[in-house]
This record gives structure tokens, sequence and C-alpha cells, in this order.
């Protein structure tokens, strides 16, 4: 049982980079540093994916399931995905990003998230009053083992979005970092350097 579930969480002391989860702790700052120096030795590698064809194939069947729940707005299917210390970052930053020197695009962890899903599926956020209708294209996959059976992943992504007549396109790279669950995976990490993430985005308001 968890024994902060029951009380109060408390906030962290002034300067401190820290965040809720969803159990009413914070993400430590250890927890983001990780997500940080994932983000600076994915961008850096210049390594070729050393997963076999069939980790490969299993772990890109994952990334166009959960494109293929992102696009049909299952968020709450897309949340169970997600393992208790995740980090969603998508930086405005080009190059060596940080979450303690620059403002980031987008940063939530599981509280944030479900947030953000709750007010999204809501019919109340005038941003998505129609909702805008997405479609992601995967490109250029590989991965490298991780942390205990998981894996850490590089691909190209193309996030198509319609809304209101209008159509734009979100280009980047994504990087994630996979953990094993079961014969499946969980997503701890998912990082998108957008191309032009230095210019202003518009209307991304709902989950890259």
């Amino acid at each position: 049982m968890n024994t902060l579930a029951s009380s109060a969480p408390q906030a962290p002391a002034a300067g401190s980079l820290s965040s809720f989860n969803d159990d009413g702790r914070y993400l430590d700052a250890a927890r983001l540093q990780s997500a940080e120096a994932f983000a600076v030795r994915m961008s850096g590698r210049s390594d070729v994916g050393v997963c076999g064809p069939a980790e490969l194939h299993r772990v890109e069947q994952f990334l166009y399931h959960e494109a293929r729940l992102l696009d049909a707005r299952r968020y709450r299917d897309w949340f169970e995905l997600l393992t208790d210390d995740f980090v969603y970052w998508i930086p405005s930053t080009w190059g060596r990003a940080s979450l303690h020197d620059d403002v980031s695009v987008n940063f939530d962890d599981r509280r944030r998230i479900l947030d953000r899903i709750a007010f999204t599926t809501s019919g109340v956020q005038i941003a998505q009053m129609p909702p805008s209708r997405t479609l992601r294209s995967l490109s250029n996959v590989q991965a490298w083992p991780g942390e205990e059976g998981g894996f850490e992943v590089a691909a190209g992504i193309t996030i198509w979005s319609h809304r209101r007549k209008h159509t734009v396109s979100f280009i980047g790279h994504l990087r994630a970092q996979l953990a094993l669950r079961g014969d499946s995976f969980a997503i701890r990490t998912r990082i998108i350097e957008l191309l032009d993430c230095d210019e202003p985005q518009g209307n991304n308001s709902f989950i890259l």
C-alpha cells in the first residue's frame, strides 16, 4: 500500500525541478536528469541500431499501435501504456535542450497527461472544438537495448493535423524509452524534437 496516497502532496522546495505523478508524489530530480541524459544520448547517437529483426519488428508494431491509439483519440487506452515515472517532453531548443534552463513546448508526467486527457475529452477545450483529425507516420525506426530488457528507440515522426479547413504538419525526431511489460512494452520516456521547435507552434493542444 502506498503510504503517501492518503496524505496531501507537499510542494517541492523553491527552485527545485519536480512535478506530480498520479499517486501524489513528485518525480525526483534524478528521474528528470535521466530524461535529459537520454535526450542528449539519443541526439548524439550515430551508431547503427543493434536489435535483431524480430526485436525490431516488436518495437515497430508497438509504436504503430501507439500511433493508432492517438490518432483514434483513444487517450485513456494510450495512458495505460505509460510507466509510473513517465516523462513526455517536447523541447523548444534545438540541439542540447535542458529541462533546467529552457522553456519547453510541452513537459508532462502521468498526472499532467491525465489532466490533459480529461480536458481534451471534456468537450470544453476551445482549441479542440471541433477536435483535430490526425494521422501519424513513423519512419527510420532504430532500436538499441535499454534497461532490464527494454529498448531505446529513435524514429522520424510526421503528424498531420486537420481542423477547421486547415491542415498542418508537425515533423521531428521521436526518442522513446520502452520498458518491458509482460510480452509487450510500456513507455517510460517520449521525446519529440520538432524541426521547428524554436518557432511559434500554433495549435498543438492535442498530444503529439
